[in-house]
């Protein structure tokens, strides 16, 4: 699921726009300053290291959800795409269904299955690997020295790693 956000800066109300292919907003840097007047603000996150247990058993578990979930869904949509195709295929060639597919409907019903499961398999193992590189980025404990760094400068931190 992706995310576009737009939030205002409470100094100056300049409109702060991002966009995040996953949408992951509790975890990430915990303050920015505005590209505009330089106020510092709170973006409402965290960094995995500060997260008490529950709030990263909360995480992860609401993120495995996710990831089941876009897993069956993306899975699914391949499986549709194909078979139209082959129903497509069928009506250019003015033949029927089962002249395409010379399969008996058990054959087919267990390919169906298997390549489901293959397909949810890999989108699964996609979106737990982008998990554990975003958890990652927020584990290094030397990106609060960084932000701060960067607030004392004035200096904004990027949008999109931001809120990424």
């Amino acid at each position: 699921m992706a995310t576009y956000r737009t939030t205002k800066c409470p100094h100056c109300n300049y409109a702060l726009e991002s966009f995040t292919p996953n949408a992951r907003e509790r975890v990430g840097h915990p303050a920015n300053a505005c590209p505009n007047c330089r106020g510092i603000f709170k973006t409402g996150m965290k960094y995995w290291y500060e997260m008490i247990f529950i709030e990263k058993t909360f995480y992860l578990i609401m993120l495995f959800i996710i990831s089941i979930w876009t897993s069956l869904c993306y899975s699914v949509g391949v499986i549709g795409i194909l078979f139209g195709l082959l129903m497509l295929l069928a009506k250019l060639t003015d033949s029927k269904v089962e002249d395409v597919i010379p399969l008996s409907d058990e054959i087919l019903s267990g390919s169906v299955v298997a390549l489901l499961t293959i397909l949810f398999i890999f989108f699964f193992v996609l979106c737990c690997r982008a998990t554990k590189a975003h958890i990652r980025k927020y584990s290094d404990r030397s990106l609060k020295e960084k932000l701060n760094i960067s607030l004392r400068n004035g200096t904004p931190i990027d949008l999109q790693d931001t809120y990424s």
